[in-house]
């Protein structure tokens, strides 16, 4: 089993890919592809725990079949998108920076649209 991660862990990976800006989505961090590009990441600290969400086009069930991710409300779920409770994901530092790569990629893809 692996470790949690944490947040500033998480936005450090997720800057070390190409284009990649922390930047500024619903008023709390993210990670875009550019100052106003698509959204990578973004983050909420909620009583509950600090979430992020990200888009996951190929790995969405599999992520949701952990403690700590479930689908990203206001109709984001449907489109892909997961939140991760940080403190909850036992996971994280195994699988978050491939979930991270997943949703940069899903962004990189929407930028070329």
């Amino acid at each position: 089993m692996g470790d949690p991660v944490n947040l500033q862990d998480a936005l450090a990976f997720a800057v070390t890919l190409d284009g990649a800006v922390i930047a500024t989505a619903f008023g709390d961090p993210a990670v875009r592809l550019g100052e106003d590009g698509p959204v990578v990441v973004f983050t909420r600290d909620r009583p509950a725990g600090t979430q992020i969400s990200l888009k996951l086009s190929e790995s969405r069930d599999f992520a949701i079949s952990f403690q700590g991710v479930h689908p990203t409300g206001h109709g984001y779920g449907g489109h892909g998108w997961v939140t991760v409770i940080l403190e909850e994901f036992e996971h994280g530092r195994d699988l978050l920076p491939a979930f991270i790569e997943e949703s940069y990629e899903c962004a990189l893809q929407r930028k070329r649209e």
